[in-house]
């Protein structure tokens, strides 16, 4: 079904008719509940409907129920996203006026990327500006109607809420928000906000980070979740546009330069692989690096296929507090399989989430705080009954998201 999720997408990003896809799928039986179900957690299904009611009128692949269905929650995201970008193109207009320079990534500026942006469903807005001017800026928010969510807020990452229409912003003071770590002391090194652009995205003026750079965070983004939950396939539709788009205005050799020093070649060998073998990527990204074989590429697939192993349940969440501290770089992985269960089982005091941080603190009351998680575990475990995991699920999830992280090379051995 991923390879039918890419096909689709192709045709919607390059505006290719679907002339061989009876070819291409039709001796396949397809689910197409599922598929739909697939499109909808990658955040795809606006992007590919106009394609799906092309190849349906040419093949009758859909019954009325999945057509009404399918049109139902392809349409429902069109008023929502111009609500919201009329909303950044305010914010963006206000924060100018004001003197204030608001840097907006991703999002608004990857939707200028797709043939029409609204084809981008996108559930928040990202602005960094610098710390001197976060007050001004939250007062900015305030005056248009957006509240603090205190809950998902962080030191360096404000979230605000507009309810009508519904809208989130997510104000940075620092692009790798409340992260801490050897990686993210080389990202912070890399200078990535020192040089901004002025350009045009979605009929609004706004400022952004310089294209290289700006490829840089957003793998940096991608990786994070990769490893701390697993990612969907919309970001290989993202990055393969942005390349395509600004490929001439990016170093190369420097960008693989930074990338080789936060320890992301070997994923961004694969990630780009298959961006070129699905996508039709510019290869000239890849100058110097070389496409990977299938093998390997066919293990992130299947990976986005689950949208990560992670998201197998609703209780996903559950092991990215265990994963943070691989990521960031401050824990080293086992060499052997049970070693990583063990890890998963008996975190180290750097390794235990951040909401027991006593135990980082103080690693002494490391023993306490693995009580005090098993405990706040069997409370949960009744709540969610069904979709929280078992302590031996949550174990062999964790330890296979470690053994991905290490094939691809995004963490340290001992």
């Amino acid at each position: 079904m991923v390879d039918l999720l890419f096909y689709l997408a192709k045709c919607a990003i390059y505006r290719i008719k679907p002339t061989d896809f009876k070819e291409k799928f039709g001796q396949k039986s397809i689910d197409w509940d599922s598929f739909f179900k697939l499109a909808i957690d990658n955040n795809m299904i606006t992007l590919i409907y106009s394609i799906i009611l092309e190849i349906d009128k040419e093949n009758n692949i859909l019954n009325e129920q999945q057509r009404k269905s399918f049109e139902v929650n392809a349409k429902a995201t069109l008023i929502p996203e111009l609500q919201k970008f009329y909303l950044v193109s305010q914010l963006a207009k206000a924060s100018e006026e004001r003197g204030i320079r608001f840097v907006f990534f991703k999002g608004v500026v990857l939707a200028d990327l797709y043939p029409q942006y609204v084809e981008r469903v996108s559930s928040d807005s990202d602005i960094y500006v610098l710390d001197k001017y976060r007050e001004s800026a939250e007062e900015i928010l305030r005056e248009f109607g957006y509240i603090i969510d205190p809950a998902d807020s962080k030191e360096n990452v404000k979230v605000y809420i507009h309810k009508n229409p519904k809208h989130m912003v997510e104000l940075h003071t620092k692009l790798w928000e409340d992260y801490k770590g050897p990686r993210i002391d080389i990202l912070a090194g890399l200078g990535l906000t020192d040089e901004i652009i002025r350009i045009e995205a979605c009929n609004i003026p706004l400022y952004t980070l310089n294209h290289e750079n700006h490829l840089i965070y957003q793998l940096f983004h991608i990786i994070k979740h990769f490893s701390l939950e697993g990612i969907g396939a919309r970001y290989l539709v993202d990055i393969t546009l942005f390349i395509n788009r600004y490929i001439d205005q990016i170093d190369i050799d420097e960008f693989w330069k930074k990338i080789d020093k936060l320890g992301y070649t070997k994923f961004a060998e694969v990630f780009f692989s298959i961006c070129m073998r699905s996508l039709s990527m510019d290869t000239r990204i890849m100058v110097g690096h070389r496409r990977l074989p299938d093998d390997l590429v066919d293990v992130l697939m299947t990976d986005l296929f689950h949208v990560g192993s992670a998201r197998d349940k609703e209780a996903r969440w559950q092991i990215m507090g265990a994963m943070e501290a691989y990521f960031t770089g401050e824990e080293k992985v086992s060499k052997t399989k049970l070693g990583k269960k063990i890890r998963m089982a008996f975190p180290s005091a750097k390794a235990m989430p951040k909401v027991y941080s006593y135990a980082r603190k103080y690693p002494i009351l490391l023993p306490i705080a693995w009580i005090h998680r098993d405990f706040k575990f069997l409370l949960k475990k009744i709540v969610h009954r069904n979709d929280f995991y078992g302590v031996g699920e949550k174990i062999e999830v964790g330890e296979r998201r470690l053994s991905l992280l290490e094939e691809f090379g995004l963490i340290d051995e001992e």
